[in-house]
């Protein structure tokens, strides 16, 4: 009775440790992936207006919020962008994951202010990053979340993130009255490194070069995470079905035990072994038969 009951709890136990390992499991995965755009958020970004000099617009905070969580050392799914294609079909690809790498090209620059409040107030920095120099290619980033000045990179420094883009954005320049057209994305921090940096995968661009990034240290975190999940669910059940057997085989030999005869009994308890010397241990064993029935 006492074997059963210690059984019960051993195997409560064990299937309590493996719905925790279960839960933290899910949890990991969770972890694992980078914040996706909520119903609300789509919506709003929708309403993003392309090729205007607006930028602090209503479409502008859902990103700001988002990629507060990113992960901006994981590529995984996410894309190289290929400007050409973004600059003339920005609707396709708004709020999608792109790798925004290359040389940043002036000082940071820290808005004063935003039309809503949020985590980003007094820390939203422009970051202006070359990803051409041969066709001197720049993008806009945007960062809720920017190095502090003494780890910040210098003009010059190879950089790069994974980021939302937002929208083509047009400036008309003052010194020249001409207007520059801007790719416009927005992320979370950066960081240092060259072209390719980080790259765990096979990468294209948006249109043309098609295709996003395949593996990231998010998913090898993952298949470690299921491996080792896997591997302790396993061990569990093995040592509850042998704590089973264990439970299940100690009534048995009780059962065995009680229906044996009495001589079965003595035998199993013999006791100490007999002399060697004959004589003795005929009188051992006359010794022994007084006892009992004594």
């Amino acid at each position: 009775m006492n074997g059963s009951i210690a059984g019960g709890v051993y195997n409560d136990i064990m299937r309590k440790l493996l719905m925790v390992i279960m839960v933290l499991g899910v949890a990991s995965l969770a972890l694992g992936v980078q914040p996706t755009l909520t119903a609300r958020q789509r919506e709003q970004l929708a309403t993003a207006t392309d090729y205007s000099q607006q930028l602090d617009e209503a479409a502008w905070y859902p990103l700001l919020e988002n990629v507060a969580g990113l992960d901006v050392t994981d590529k995984a799914g996410a894309r190289y962008p290929d400007l050409v294609t973004l600059l003339t079909e920005p609707a396709a690809y708004r709020g999608e994951l792109f790798v925004v790498e290359g040389l940043l090209a002036a000082p940071p620059r820290t808005l004063p202010r935003t039309a809503r409040p949020g985590t980003w107030s007094g820390k939203l920095q422009q970051w202006v990053i070359q990803t051409d120099a041969q066709r001197d290619e720049v993008v806009l980033l945007y960062l809720v979340d920017p190095p502090s000045d003494a780890t910040r990179p210098k003009v010059g420094d190879a950089v790069w993130t994974i980021a939302r883009f937002f929208k083509v954005w047009d400036e008309t320049r003052a010194a020249d009255g001409k207007m520059r057209r801007y790719a416009v994305f927005v992320g979370r921090t950066v960081n240092r490194g060259g072209p390719g940096a980080g790259e765990a995968g096979g990468a294209g661009g948006v249109g043309k070069g098609g295709g996003s990034i395949g593996l990231g240290g998010g998913f090898t975190a993952l298949v470690v995470a299921v491996v080792v999940l896997a591997g302790g669910f396993y061990y569990l059940r093995k040592r509850i079905a042998a704590q089973n057997s264990i439970d299940c085989d100690v009534p048995s030999r009780r059962e065995n035990r009680h229906e044996r005869g009495e001589d079965e009994a003595a035998e199993e308890d013999i006791g100490d072994p007999l002399p060697e010397d004959p004589v003795e241990a005929l009188r051992e064993l006359e010794r022994r038969k007084t006892e009992i029935e004594g």
